[in-house]
């Protein structure tokens, strides 16, 4: 597709997550504002530290761990790290309001 870029990761989740989020702020309204790659890289760090802990809560080994159970508890960590969305004013002739979403 025009315009979209090929990124090669190469199994490292922090080049990932900075093109994953750069495509998807391309893809996202202009007013949406999308936190930079190395906030959300911090974010998924955090996760990750919790990772080991959901499952022994479970009696599910990590290495058993279903694509469903990961996602699972991405919903779940998300939810209880939830922060509300600010408002971000920006000035240029007129005042326009951008939501800015957390990561």
């Amino acid at each position: 597709n025009a315009g979209q870029d090929i990124s090669t990761h190469g199994r490292n989740s922090e080049r990932a997550i900075h093109s994953v989020r750069d495509f998807l702020r391309n893809a996202a309204p202009s007013d949406v504002i999308i936190p930079g790659g190395a906030k959300i890289y911090q974010r998924y760090l955090r996760f990750s530290k919790t990772v080991p802990a959901l499952c022994r809560e479970l009696g599910q080994p990590t290495d058993k761990l279903t694509f469903r159970d990961y996602t699972g508890f991405v919903s779940v960590w998300l939810k209880e790290q939830e922060e509300p969305k600010r408002q971000i004013s920006f000035r240029q002739g007129k005042q326009r309001h951008i939501t800015a979403t957390n990561a």
